[in-house]
């Protein structure tokens, strides 16, 4: 899997060293914040949360956890930036950050504030052995299975301009988040034939994903 940030930085240098709970990422990185240059010390989140309002999957980020509030402050290191907003476990929209802070439709009392990034797993084609392999041949895979643990607003395709929304609400109330999911998702996807037979899994909403498999039904053609 791969990450693209959507602001400009540039990483130095890494370090990993031993964690209480997990091994623990420094990187020391350079990033274009208000027309200028600043170097930061940055250290990676750790991926356990305890609630989906805990989640932290922005980069760069603060967070907030207290009385319910509508400012977020603290934001001074990401003047001008454009940040992703995650308050109360819902997806809020984008925003500039202005005098160091961003100003929410409604109060919150935990937050993530960050750039944003977009994360996308690719895997390499497939390979159907049930009746000879099917390397080399043109095939379209007309249907996917797709295993999450704990992600939500995910979404699917063959390439990046071609992603379709996976439906994720399922028993939450309207005006509440959809929850975080783990289960399999069955999708319908829209492919043609041919011998790469691309899978693409991506999404940049400030929430995780995890995929723990994907099953694919295929139509092979020729040999």
């Amino acid at each position: 899997m791969t990450t693209t940030e959507t602001s400009t930085g540039t990483v130095k240098s890494v370090a990993v060293m031993p964690g209480d709970t997990e091994d623990e990422v420094w990187i020391s990185i350079q990033r274009n914040i208000s027309g200028g240059t600043a170097q930061y010390i940055e250290k990676m989140t750790p991926r356990a949360f305890a609630t989906q309002a805990d989640c932290f999957d922005v980069d760069c980020g603060v967070r907030y956890d207290g009385d319910p509030i509508t400012t977020i402050t603290g934001l001074d290191h990401l003047e001008g930036q454009t940040v992703a907003i995650l308050g109360d476990g819902a997806v809020f929209p984008t925003q500039t950050v202005s005098g160091g802070s961003v100003t929410l439709t409604e109060a919150v009392s935990k937050a993530s504030v960050g750039l944003p990034y977009t994360y996308v797993l690719a895997p390499m084609r497939l390979d159907v052995t049930s009746q000879g392999t099917s390397q080399g041949s043109i095939k379209k895979i007309a249907e996917l299975a797709i295993s999450f643990q704990d992600t939500l607003n995910a979404m699917y395709g063959t390439t990046e301009d071609d992603l379709v929304a996976i439906e994720w609400r399922e028993e939450e109330a309207l005006g509440s988040p959809p929850a975080l999911f783990t289960g399999t998702k069955v999708e319908t996807l829209d492919s043609n034939y041919s011998i790469e037979d691309p899978i693409m899994i991506s999404g940049s909403d400030p929430l995780p994903c995890c995929v723990r498999g994907i099953v694919a039904r295929a139509q092979k053609t020729g040999r």
